[in-house]
């Protein structure tokens, strides 16, 4: 049977680079969208981007990774020749 190693130092430094890449993007979005008063800017209320557009993005990266990655190399890894 063949052990997988599921963490290594390049897989760690690749998760905080995505998760602070999302952040970033996250608090643009926020910013870049968002006004004091919406019905008068034309932009959307922060409730609403807090509430529906950061969980949808969310939901689309994870989503993405998954489908992407994951499914098509066999996730969680089998052993070589069964997928």
């Amino acid at each position: 049977m063949t052990t997988y190693r599921w963490a290594r130092w390049g897989d760690l430094n690749a998760f905080f680079g995505l998760i602070l890449d999302n952040v970033a993007v996250m608090i643009v979005l926020v910013v870049l969208v968002t006004g004091a008063n919406p019905a008068v800017d034309h932009r959307f209320s922060r409730e609403f981007v807090l509430t529906q557009m950061i969980p949808g993005t969310a939901l689309g990266v994870l989503l993405g990774i998954w489908s992407t990655r994951g499914w098509p190399s066999g996730w969680p890894a089998a052993p070589a020749g069964t997928t």
